[in-house]
């Protein structure tokens, strides 16, 4: 018995994959970037900050632009410097902020800013699902590859993201 049936959780990917003729909007390129009109922003706290930094990661971002969160849920937060990361692609600069506490409940999208304590860090690219259901990666695209430690951020700043 797996893990995930052990607690009841079920695969969405293999349902889908099992429904006829369902369409996967990004991953057949239906949409180049989220269709989102207007949202709000998310306010999140810094719970834990993180120092470090790989060169050779291998994130496979998932073929999706958003997520849904929920106030309370934690998160973590990783830079890249790699220009070119986008839904799909795979991420191996990765410097690493820090988990984040989610203030409030709704919507991170691909091309989203994040800042911290005021300063603009860069934007969503993507998500990683390699600790999930515990927690998504949110890869953010900033012009260094900075960690939490050295960006100065403490437990309880806060950060916003936010529709640009």
């Amino acid at each position: 018995m797996t893990y995930g049936e052990r607690f009841g959780w079920i695969n969405c990917s293999s349902l889908m994959r099992g429904t006829p003729n369902m369409k996967r909007p990004y991953e057949e390129g239906m949409l180049d970037k989220p269709p989102i009109a207007e949202k709000t922003t998310i306010e999140a706290e810094v719970v834990c900050v993180l120092y470090s930094r790989l060169y050779a990661r291998g994130l496979e971002l998932l073929r999706i632009m958003t997520r849904a969160v929920t106030a309370g849920e934690v998160h973590e937060f990783i830079v890249t410097d790699e220009a070119d990361a986008a839904p799909g692609s795979k991420v191996d600069r990765v410097a690493y902020l820090g988990f984040f506490k989610m203030c409030d409940s709704g919507i991170l999208a691909v091309g989203d800013v994040v800042e911290v304590k005021g300063r603009p860090i860069g934007r969503i690219v993507g998500f990683d699902a390699t600790h999930a259901p515990n927690h998504w990666n949110v890869v953010i695209c900033a012009e260094e590859l900075v960690d939490g430690r050295d960006l100065g951020l403490s437990v309880r700043d806060s950060a916003t993201i936010r529709q640009e």
